[in-house]
């Protein structure tokens, strides 16, 4: 370890997180275009809307796993890419419920939409933790 370099408390949780977000990510869009067990609708309005976010669900997976590599290595480079992962995942948080709501998709509760609701749960506890998480581990690094 160098001088610049900090110990993380509680950080293996969140690094599993990332990386199961990252996965599940990844897993997500290879059934979207495979099978399309994930897709809660066929309608080609919602097809073209989902198809927009890859990149953007992409770049926050890859933000995510940077900062988990920070977290794991005690970079403080970290905090900085794990806003980027919360700042996204709030995004397409926002973006998926806003859609879903205006689509009346929460009343179909069909398994893909089941999954769904699954991804809006996880986003909207997970983004917010992840915020806390690191704006504390930021004023506790600056007093080491």
């Amino acid at each position: 370890m160098t001088s610049t370099d900090y110990t993380y408390p509680g950080r293996w949780p969140v690094i599993l997180a990332l990386w199961a977000f990252a996965a599940g990510v990844v897993l997500f869009w290879m059934s979207f275009f495979g099978e399309g067990a994930v897709r809660p609708s066929d309608d080609p309005c919602y097809i073209a809307f989902e198809r927009n976010f890859v990149a953007a669900d992409l770049v926050t997976a890859a933000a995510g796993l940077i900062c988990a590599e920070g977290l794991r290595r005690g970079k403080g480079w970290a905090i900085v890419w794990g806003g980027v992962a919360a700042g996204g995942i709030l995004f397409l948080l926002c973006m998926d419920v806003t859609w879903n709501l205006l689509h009346g998709m929460y009343a179909d509760p069909t398994g893909a939409m089941l999954m769904e609701n699954a991804i809006n749960l996880f986003c909207v506890t997970f983004g917010p933790y992840l915020i806390w998480y690191l704006l504390r581990q930021g004023r506790r690094s600056s007093h080491a």
